[in-house]
């Protein structure tokens, strides 16, 4: 084990995540005074391993969102946070520093509150039950970015934020969960809604110099957190407005920004589609962007939908709401547009995951219709996408259809995932290396090109490495083939997918059948 600071040092980039200085001209050029964080009490964690960190990064990934951590949300705080309140009039994380006794008391219940709310226990339960990733929003006050923002007089509060939110990180490795790192409140704020960390309600992200202290925050974290294995991606911003010049221009430069800051790893970069999946897919493929995933969300109760939801989506909201209580599988699947997304995945090669989920539905409450509404999502979800996150573990009082923890006590959601133990995944490589000798004789495999071949056979052995030593499903498969298969003939990436998928069928043929 080494620690954080050496393998930053080495990467010759400070752990402090200081921002007065800048060793790239890309930096931010806005004068500012951003903090150097606190380095005090950093976790540890194991050197960088390629074939680890590509484990966590490709494979499916069944998760759920710890919201409301770094980034208050009135509706999800837990009441242990509200004891230090002299008003309850609060909407966003402004507010509440704003509606706190003391600057003191505020910094010691937020620090309870990022050391405490996810424990141990709380992850050991996810992992139990098949849970192998958690999407982490945070605000851009958490790594120090304060320059000229409202969060500014407030720096104090946030000396130790961003070391919970690593020990966050490092907890969730103890049990093989991967972390998605969402920004999800930029500078400005990207669109209307209090989730952005204050309530305005203006989005002045667009402004340039909220845009460029962005980016330096992006570039910051990427340089941070690309070589953590368990790691698995950046959410670069939270359900932006869809301003599309402006916002496919950020896009561009954040992702030259982030791979310029990390040359030799491959961070994946998840974008929000700004709920217009089509035009942010197309914008994807045009520009050939390298391990891009498209974040798309399902926001199905009224108050958490942006005010221009595109028709598409609308549609599937209309629909549930409405539908009938015998409502038939067949036909919640096209409420939710299923062909709808499976276009948009067949266009991404699979690079798309379905970032905030629930079974909240608005105004229905009988469990029949939740229950069969909520298996229909994930019948859904796990057909179209590389991974899909529940909005979220907790609510404040956990007693609704947007909790997690509630939703699985109730039976809403299933009891455990479809992951395999280490017993069940030898018994299923065991199917599968059956399949592979007779796809190898007996199948169209065995009249393709010795390229083709040669492709199946690397493919069908890194899937079983995924299978056996991580007890995992590959979800990015395409995207794996295609990194596996550099400067091959585009057979061999072909017979590469193909045996990827195939391992993949075996592997839910198994699973259905052990149901």
């Amino acid at each position: 084990m080494v620690n954080l600071k050496s393998i930053f040092k080495r990467a010759g980039s400070a752990t402090s995540l200081s921002f007065n200085g800048s060793n790239s001209s890309n930096d931010c050029s806005t004068k500012s005074s951003l903090c150097s964080l606190n380095q005090e009490g950093l976790p540890k964690f194991a050197p960088y391993n390629l074939q680890e960190a590509d484990m966590y990064r490709h494979r499916r990934q069944i998760g759920v969102n710890l919201g409301s951590i770094f980034i208050l949300d009135r509706q999800l705080a837990p009441p242990s946070l509200l004891s230090c309140l002299v008003r309850d009039d609060w909407e966003s994380e402004l507010d509440f520093l704003e509606a706190c006794m003391t600057e003191e008391q505020a910094k010691e219940a937020l620090e309870d509150h990022w050391s405490s709310v996810v424990n141990d226990r709380d992850l050991k339960y996810l992992a139990s039950i098949g849970i192998n990733s958690v999407r982490v929003p945070i605000g851009y006050w958490i790594v120090g970015a304060f320059a000229n923002t409202p969060f500014k007089k407030y720096e104090y509060v946030y000396q130790f934020a961003w070391k919970w939110l690593l020990h966050l990180i490092s907890k969730a490795a103890k049990y093989n969960i991967g972390v998605i790192v969402d920004l999800h409140g930029a500078p400005g704020g990207q669109n209307t809604r209090p989730h952005s960390g204050t309530s305005t309600h203006k989005a002045q992200f667009f402004k340039n110099s909220n845009q460029e202290l962005t980016l330096t925050i992006l570039r910051k974290l990427a340089v941070q957190l690309a070589p953590i294995n368990n790691v698995i991606g950046l959410d670069i911003l939270n359900e932006p407005l869809d301003e599309t010049a402006a916002l496919q221009n950020f896009y561009l430069s954040a992702y030259k920004a982030i791979r310029q800051a990390t040359p030799g790893i491959l961070l994946p970069i998840y974008m929000s589609d700004a709920f217009n999946s089509k035009q942010y897919a197309d914008f994807i493929q045009h520009h050939s962007l390298k391990f891009v995933v498209l974040d798309i969300h399902y926001p199905f109760n009224k108050s958490k939908r942006p005010p221009a939801l595109k028709s598409n989506r609308r549609s599937s909201l209309a629909a549930f709401n409405t539908a009938p209580l015998h409502v038939s599988l067949a036909e919640s699947k096209r409420h939710l547009s299923h062909t709808h997304l499976k276009k948009i995945s067949h266009q991404l090669h699979g690079n798309l995951i379905i970032g905030e989920w629930s079974s909240l539905l608005e105004h229905v409450q009988d469990v029949k219709k939740i229950r069969e509404f909520t298996q229909s999502q994930l019948d859904v979800y796990n057909d179209i996408g590389a991974g899909h996150y529940f909005w979220n573990y907790r609510t404040t009082n956990d007693g609704d259809y947007s909790s997690f923890v509630f939703c699985h006590k109730t039976h809403i959601l299933p009891r455990r995932y479809g992951t395999l133990d280490a017993l069940s995944a030898q018994e299923a490589s065991k199917l599968a290396k059956s399949r592979y000798n007779c796809c190898l004789s007996t199948s169209t495999v065995a009249k393709e090109n010795e390229d083709f071949k040669q492709g199946f056979k690397a493919g069908f052995e890194l899937a079983l490495v995924y299978l056996l030593e991580y007890q995992a499903q590959i979800g990015f498969k395409r995207q794996l083939a295609h990194e596996q298969s550099r400067k091959r003939h585009p057979h061999y990436e072909k017979g590469f997918t193909s045996a990827l998928y195939m391992v993949d069928r075996v592997i839910c043929e198994f699973m259905a059948d052990t149901d």
